[in-house]
């Protein structure tokens, strides 16, 4: 969909990159958010807040890694330390392989993704 992150090494499998940057806002923000966001949860499960990568001075590179089209894709997840994103390699990746990070069911439906097969 975006420009895509590509390795330009072997990543090994339990990897981890992050934290994903930008800026920390509350969810009452939420509709303006970009599509480099990520949705932060409690340990309850309730959005504390977001992380919004939008601003490219304000963020990194893990905005540009993309949403997989299929399960079999999918080499990275995300996961939350310290109330901060990080995305970990689930697999080891060649060079030149696309990182591929699962956004979340929501996001994926925008982009028209078959979300049945993700977890």
């Amino acid at each position: 969909m975006g420009l895509g992150v590509f390795a330009r090494r072997f990543i090994e499998s339990r990897s981890y990159f992050g934290p994903y940057g930008g800026d920390k806002r509350n969810t009452h923000l939420i509709e303006e958010a970009s599509d480099y966001s990520w949705q932060v949860p409690d340990k309850s499960g309730n959005i504390m807040y977001y992380i919004d990568g939008g601003e490219p001075n304000k963020s990194n590179w893990l905005r540009f890694v993309n949403c997989p089209n299929t399960v079999s894709q999918e080499n990275l997840i995300s996961f939350v330390y310290h109330g901060d994103i990080f995305y970990l390699a689930i697999r080891n990746i060649t060079v030149g392989e696309e990182l591929l990070v699962y956004y979340g069911h929501n996001y994926a439906k925008k982009l028209g993704v078959d979300t049945t097969q993700f977890r």
